[in-house]
């Protein structure tokens, strides 16, 4: 099987007949330039589709970085250290007092404040969570050991022979 993108045509040839079609598919035989492709089989698809939520899980996660720290900006917390997202900036984050200066008369922006930052903190930790899960699953199944620098798809197109059975399905 082959993909009709891959076939080699010049850049103004965009009459179609079956007979032009049939020459050149007849003509790229001939010459091996047809491009195989390999059609995934449900196993394959389920994995990549485990991967790509894997992928999810790791976008919901920076989202939840971001909606933190741009509330803490927010409020006027700046980490001191360097760099964020460290066991450094962890400790800081989960012994944070947010007592804030805001000049007013209630408690109740304070509590407030204190509620939204828990809120972000916990959806945050959650999310980690996740994707340790996630991520813990994919080590034992399919043993890799460097995932989160690659893209779900680029995984899943290296993660095993396609005449094997997918790892991840198998239990």
């Amino acid at each position: 099987m082959i993909a009709p993108s891959l076939l080699p045509r010049k850049p103004g040839d965009c009459i179609k007949t079956d007979r032009k079609d049939a020459q050149l598919l007849a003509k790229a035989l001939r010459n091996q330039e047809i491009t195989p492709i390999y059609v995934l089989t449900p196993s394959n698809e389920a994995a990549r589709d485990y991967l790509r939520m894997y992928g999810d899980m790791k976008n919901e996660q920076e989202m939840h970085k971001q909606h933190l720290m741009h509330f803490l900006l927010r409020v006027g917390k700046i980490y001191p250290g360097k760099t964020t997202w460290t066991r450094d900036h962890s400790r800081w984050l989960a012994n944070l007092d947010l007592d804030l200066d805001l000049d007013l008369d209630l408690d109740l922006d304070q509590d407030i404040h204190t509620c939204i930052f828990y809120k972000y903190f916990t959806a945050l930790c959650e999310s980690e969570e996740k994707v340790t899960r996630i991520l813990e699953r994919l080590r034992k199944k399919l043993l890799l050991k460097n995932i989160q620098k690659k893209s779900p798809d680029y995984v899943a197109s290296r993660v095993w022979p396609p005449s094997q059975p997918c790892p991840l399905l198998l239990r």
